[in-house]
C-alpha cells in the first residue's frame, strides 16, 4: 500500500438477504453554487434490487465489489452476514466504472451525493441507506487521485 493509492475498507452487515424482494431507490443531489445540496437532479427506482444491481452495475463492477468482501459466488441473493471489505481499489473501481456502458461518455462535472436506499417490496419500510459524495471532474483535471 502506498500513501497515492486509495483504497475503501469497512464493515458491511446484512441482516437480511440482498435479494429481488427489495426495493432498491437512488437519489442524487448536486451541490449549488453557493453550497448547498439540490435534492433529486437523478432519481431512480429498481424493483428488483439485487438483479438490478447486476444489471446496472455490470459485472465487472459488481464482481470487484464483492470479491473485495470475500463473496464467490456473485448470484442473487448476497446471504445475511457480516462482511469485511477489503482493499478494494478506488482507482481500479472508477476505471471500471468508466469503461462500462452504465456510465455515460458526457456528463456534467460537479459535486454529486449519491443516496443508496433500500426497502422492502411489501411494506415499504427503509432497511438500509448508504451516502457518498462523488466529484466529477473535467477531464483534463486529476480525477483518480483522492486526498
Amino acid at each position: 500500500m502506498s500513501s497515492s493509492k486509495t483504497v475503501l475498507k469497512g464493515n458491511i452487515n446484512f441482516y437480511i438477504p440482498y435479494d429481488d424482494s427489495l426495493i432498491m431507490d437512488l437519489n442524487f443531489a448536486i451541490l449549488d453554487k453557493i453550497g448547498g445540496w439540490k435534492d433529486n437532479a437523478l432519481v431512480f427506482e429498481f424493483p428488483n434490487a439485487c438483479s438490478s444491481s447486476i444489471s446496472l452495475l455490470e459485472y465487472p463492477v459488481w464482481e470487484m465489489i464483492l470479491k473485495s468482501i470475500n463473496v464467490t459466488d456473485f448470484s442473487c441473493p448476497i446471504k445475511e452476514k457480516n462482511y469485511v471489505m477489503h482493499d478494494l481499489d478506488m482507482d481500479s473501481l472508477v476505471y471500471t466504472v468508466r469503461k462500462s456502458k452504465m456510465f455515460p461518455k458526457t456528463f456534467f462535472y460537479g459535486s454529486y451525493k449519491a443516496k443508496y436506499i433500500l426497502k422492502k417490496k411489501n411494506s415499504n419500510t427503509q432497511v438500509a441507506c448508504f451516502i457518498i459524495i462523488v466529484d466529477v471532474a473535467r477531464p483534463w483535471e486529476d480525477t483518480y487521485h483522492y486526498q
